[in-house]
């Protein structure tokens, strides 16, 4: 026997925690009845996975307990059903740190099903109908269309057998009903999963909203909100909210995406069938980035200290919802809690960090220490961001751009030169797949004049004074966006080096976005 089986098996030991493994080696011998000296093969085995990580060692020493590759497999075999007959116990189902109320709910369901399966074996009328009406009570609280329908046809059936035709139909019309939730809800399903496999979700559109886009959005959320106001279901309406903010996302109406924010939350905390801690953290992170979005940052912060907590400590997700903190403060003009949560992220070894992740956290550190003007952090941090393996939605610019600001601020003119000539290169031969966006392609043509004016703002200035102006547009393809790469406001600092004061940014909409009388 190859050591494949025990890998999967492996696989699945890995993921109980220190109580289940417990409580799974009481299970293995809780109903021997041979000799207390006596050891199930599969309490063997169980036992060779505790002591060892290795596999080999695993497998050469279960080989040596073993008969046979037969019984070898057999022991395998044996040994995963009674993991899964052990996870099934009260004991674990009922512990909350392991699972959530909903699933709790699903397990107890399926359970009474299978108890009123063998009640209708043995004759037991009353109590099966008992059952079933326990089961209908619970499907109904939870939104559990396929099970609450099933059980209501049995039920009916059994209503038919003992108390005739009149209450028999007296169900239709609740089965009829809850038909009508059930398709609901697989149509809701099939809708945001569609979306998601089709399009990806969007979020502020940074290019005009795609028009294609747009009408399928239109198209599928006039049938969500039929299926909503026919069937009410807490599920439908956390589907509908969902795919109301990316609409109101994709054609920039922020506002009224808020709206639809508020609402999701309120769904997850208010519906059983919709409830857990982990999707309300999910619908706090929409609402604290479309607050970014909306310029809105104590409530963007806000949102992101109720999304913390409802993840566990080091999870992707977690860190997600800290790095929304950052860009809170961030924005706001805190550096010095901005650096506070990003360090910690960034230092943080329980972490599971991708290449790109940590290239990322190095650049947002870098922005805060070049704000700060420290700038030997600042090499630093950009140092790690340039580990980044590959350009995704401008990054790479980003990181190319604010290295190219730290060389012009130390007066190191000769590096900036190189670093400017890369760019123009990266951009046109890195990139030659990809659309750069215009505002990138105005940058570059500054700085080339920047060098070319040997570092001349004011020469600058005049002589590109269209496509300085053109930062200020909010047009799509002009308009600094709110989340992206470019943290460092181009032409903010730009207007700052041309005035000869310190560069301050300042994070408003008006800021951002009011031209300057005269550029000069």
């Amino acid at each position: 026997m190859k050591e494949e089986k025990l890998k999967y098996l492996k696989q699945i030991l890995d993921t109980l925690d220190k109580r289940e493994l417990t409580v799974l080696g009481d299970y293995l011998t809780a109903f021997d009845s041979r000799s207390k000296g006596y050891k199930p093969k599969t309490l063997i085995l169980f036992q060779l996975f505790q002591k060892y990580d290795d596999i080999a060692d695993v497998y050469r020493l279960f080989k040596k307990k073993m008969p046979s590759e037969d019984a070898m497999r057999m022991t395998i075999y044996r040994l995963k059903e009674k993991i899964g007959e052990s996870l099934l116990l009260d004991i674990n189902i009922s512990h909350e740190e392991s699972y959530d109320e909903l699933s709790r709910v699903r397990v107890d369901v399926a359970k009474k099903k299978l108890v009123a399966l063998i009640y209708a074996s043995r004759g037991l009328r009353a109590e099966t109908i008992d059952m079933y009406n326990k089961v209908i009570e619970l499907s109904k609280k939870y939104e559990l269309y396929n099970d609450l329908v099933e059980v209501l046809y049995l039920k009916q059936r059994a209503i038919g057998l003992t108390q005739g035709k009149k209450e028999f139909e007296k169900l239709d019309k609740d089965i009829e009903h809850y038909e009508v939730c059930r398709a609901a809800f697989q149509r809701a399903g099939k809708i945001y999963h569609e979306i998601i496999l089709n399009y990806g979700f969007k979020g502020l559109s940074h290019s005009g909203a795609d028009k294609a886009y747009q009408a399928e959005l239109e198209n599928k959320l006039e049938q969500l909100k039929a299926d909503y106001k026919a069937t009410k279901s807490g599920q439908v309406g956390y589907y509908y909210n969902l795919l109301m903010i990316e609409y109101n996302q994709i054609t920039d109406n922020i506002g009224k995406a808020s709206k639809y924010c508020q609402r999701l939350v309120e769904t997850v905390q208010d519906n059983p069938s919709v409830y857990h801690r982990r999707r309300l953290g999910i619908a706090y992170l929409n609402y604290c980035q479309n607050e970014l979005f909306n310029f809105a940052f104590d409530s963007s912060l806000e949102k992101a200290h109720e999304a913390i907590p409802c993840f566990k400590d080091n999870s992707p997700n977690q860190s997600v919802a800290k790095e929304m903190e950052f860009y809170g403060h961030f924005y706001k003009g805190d550096m010095h809690q901005a650096e506070q949560v990003i360090a910690e992220l960034l230092n943080n070894e329980k972490l599971e960090q991708s290449g790109f992740r940590y290239a990322k956290w190095s650049y947002l550190l870098a922005c805060v220490n070049f704000i700060n003007g420290v700038y030997n952090k600042t090499l630093l941090n950009l140092q790690d961001a340039h580990k980044m393996d590959k350009d995704r939605e401008g990054w790479n610019i980003g990181i190319r751009v604010l290295t190219i600001l730290y060389a012009i601020e130390n007066e190191q003119h000769d590096y900036a030169d190189s670093l400017i000539v890369n760019l123009r290169q990266f951009i046109k031969e890195g990139l030659k797949d990809q659309a750069v966006r215009e505002r990138d392609k105005n940058i570059l043509d500054i700085l080339l004049q920047l060098r070319k004016t040997a570092y001349n703002f004011k020469e600058t200035a005049e002589s590109k004074q269209a496509e300085l102006n053109s930062l200020y547009q909010e047009k799509p393809q002009l308009a600094w966006h709110i989340q992206s790469p470019e943290l460092i406001v181009f032409h903010q600092w730009f207007a700052s080096k041309l005035a000869g004061k310190k560069y301050s940014p300042e994070y408003s909409k008006e800021a951002i976005f009011k031209l300057p009388v005269v550029i000069n």
